[in-house]
C-alpha cells in the first residue's frame, strides 16, 4: 500500500521566499544534484503504508538525512515517533485520517518550528524554512545546490502505482502527495529530471510533470547542507529568514 496524505496547497505569506534570501550574486543552477548517496537503498515508510503522513514521514527522513550529513551518523525514526502526537497523531489521527496542512496557520510546518517533532528520540526544532517557485525549475534546481527540496504535489493513480518513473498524463489526480526532492539530473537534450525519496524507495520525475502536478515547495535552511554544498551561509539573508521564523512561531 502506498497512502497519499497531502492537503490542499496553501500559501503562507509569513515565509520569506527563496529568490529574497540568496545572494545578491545569484547561485548558479547545477546540471545535478546527489543529497541520498550516503543514505541506505531503502528507508523505512514510518506508516505511510497505512496513514495519510507522507508529510510527517518527509519531515522525519530530512531530518535523517540532515544528521547523517552534519557528522551524526544515521539515525532511525520510528513510525510510532511519525504517528504519534508530535507528528501525525497532532492532526487527530487516528480518530482522523484525511492528510495534512503543510503551510499556514496550524500547518504541519508551523507546528515544526512551534513546538517540534522527535526523530530517534530526540525533538527537531525548524530553524529556518524559505518557500521555493515550484513553477519555476531553475529555482528548484538552484535550491538543491542548497540541500534537499520538501514538495508537495497532485498525484494520479499511474503515479502511485509507478514502479519508479512519474510522467505527465492526461487522467485527473486522485490526491496530494508530500515528498523529499535528493537530486536531480540534466540530460544533454536540456531537459531535466527530478529524484525523490518516498515510501520507502526512490523515484523520478520529469520536469513536464513537475509543470502539471508540483503545487508547493520549501526548503529547510539546515546548516548541515552549507559545508557540502559549498554555499557560505553568510552570503544568505539570514536576518530575513529569522524575521519569517519569529513571525511564525508568534502568530
Amino acid at each position: 500500500m502506498r497512502k497519499l496524505g497531502k492537503a490542499a496547497a496553501t500559501r503562507d505569506p509569513r515565509f520569506a521566499a527563496l529568490r529574497s534570501v540568496l545572494p545578491q550574486k545569484s547561485l548558479p543552477v547545477p546540471a545535478s544534484t546527489n543529497w541520498r548517496a550516503d543514505m541506505p537503498p531503502s528507508v523505512d515508510m514510518l506508516g505511510n503504508d497505512h496513514a495519510s503522513c507522507c508529510v510527517w514521514a518527509t519531515f522525519l527522513h530530512y531530518v535523517q538525512l540532515a544528521k547523517l550529513y552534519s557528522g551524526q551518523g544515521l539515525v532511525v525514526p520510528t513510525e510510532e515517533e511519525c504517528l504519534g502526537p508530535d507528528g501525525y497523531g497532532s492532526t487527530g489521527y487516528p480518530a482522523v485520517d484525511q492528510g495534512t496542512v503543510v503551510a499556514g496557520p496550524g500547518g504541519a510546518l508551523e507546528h515544526w518550528a512551534k513546538t517540534g517533532i522527535v526523530c530517534a528520540g530526540e525533538r527537531n526544532m525548524l530553524s529556518g524554512v524559505v518557500t521555493i517557485d515550484h513553477r519555476n525549475l531553475d529555482a528548484v534546481a538552484q535550491a538543491l545546490s542548497i540541500g534537499p527540496v520538501l514538495a508537495g504535489a497532485l498525484l494520479r493513480e499511474a503515479d502511485v502505482q509507478s514502479d519508479w518513473l512519474w510522467l505527465p498524463g492526461e487522467s485527473s489526480p486522485v490526491g496530494g502527495h508530500f515528498f523529499q526532492i535528493i537530486g536531480h539530473t540534466t540530460l544533454s537534450t536540456g531537459k531535466r529530471y527530478f529524484d525523490v525519496e518516498s515510501w520507502g524507495g526512490e523515484f523520478r520525475f520529469s520536469d513536464d510533470w513537475a509543470l502539471q502536478a508540483l503545487d508547493e515547495a520549501y526548503m529547510v535552511l539546515n546548516p548541515a547542507f552549507f559545508g557540502p554544498s559549498g554555499l557560505d551561509p553568510a552570503g544568505l539573508n539570514m536576518a530575513a529568514v529569522e524575521a519569517a521564523m519569529a513571525s511564525l512561531r508568534s502568530s
